[in-house]
């Protein structure tokens, strides 16, 4: 881990809000070349590079910081709309976005965030109760 990334998640406060405002800047940044690059492509493509390059910039180790606040779960899913928007080539504001995001079939992050958190619930159950019985058998 790289000193710019431990002090975007290290705060005294735990608060996450510049941890999501980084992260944000980030995807929207990727957004922002996709559609420079890959303006003429169709939009499968342009769907598969969403959720190849900028998705997991806005999921890396969100099990550890999910959002709770409403300010950054809104920030997170406006870059959702974004990126439905430039899969469609439909920037206007006035259309919306949540019909292009369920055509396109993309859940929302905080349906994504919860599966994380119960797999990963799972998994450390899981792995303490293989443990224990692994330590019941060397023992008998």
């Amino acid at each position: 881990m790289n000193n710019q990334t431990i002090s975007r998640v290290s705060s005294t406060n735990l608060n996450w809000n510049k941890h999501c405002d980084i992260i944000c800047s980030k995807a929207n940044s990727t957004v922002d070349l996709l559609r420079r690059i890959l303006g003429e492509c169709s939009a499968a493509g342009k769907s598969r590079a969403y959720t190849s390059l900028v998705r997991p910039q806005l999921e890396y180790a969100s099990t550890v910081w999910n959002p709770y606040t409403l300010r950054n779960i809104n920030k997170i899913e406006m870059v959702q709309r974004r990126a439905a928007g430039f899969v469609f080539n439909n920037h206007s504001s006035a259309s919306r976005a949540f019909p292009m995001i369920d055509h396109l079939g993309w859940d929302n992050f905080q349906q994504r965030r919860l599966l994380h958190q119960a797999t990963m619930f799972y998994k450390i159950h899981l792995k303490a109760l293989l443990e224990s019985v692994f330590l019941m058998t060397c023992v008998l």
